[in-house]
């Protein structure tokens, strides 16, 4: 799992951040921070996410593709929103799989542009 201090209080990100990412499930916003730590924020709201346990499962899959060290070192300094875009009824394996390659996208084009 990421680390508490690398989990974004969702209310103080600048609500005119860029767009970093646009993917089919999400999109991602970027913004700078003072901290000099990577920060993410997961925001899924009730109408595009139904359930609590949908909603969880998919923090728990977001968290766990940004937990290891190399994403938080090239990252330093940078806070990192992810929002739904796509309403998710069930996390089937179709979803899942969906999702995990937007994040896999996402990873590779923060990394290259921040390189």
């Amino acid at each position: 799992m990421l680390p508490k201090k690398n989990k974004l209080n969702i209310s103080n990100f600048p609500p005119k951040a860029e767009v970093a990412f646009r993917g089919q499930t999400f999109l991602a916003k970027m913004a700078t921070n003072e901290v000099e730590l990577f920060r993410l924020g997961v925001s899924f709201s009730a109408g595009k996410v139904k359930k609590a346990a949908t909603r969880n499962a998919l923090r728990r899959i977001i968290y766990k593709a940004f937990s290891f060290e190399a994403h938080q070192e090239s990252l330093r300094g940078k806070d990192l929103l992810i929002i739904t875009t796509a309403p998710i009824i069930k996390l089937s394996r179709e979803t899942r799989v969906g999702v995990e390659e937007d994040l896999q996208k996402l990873k590779e084009r923060l990394i290259q542009e921040n390189k």
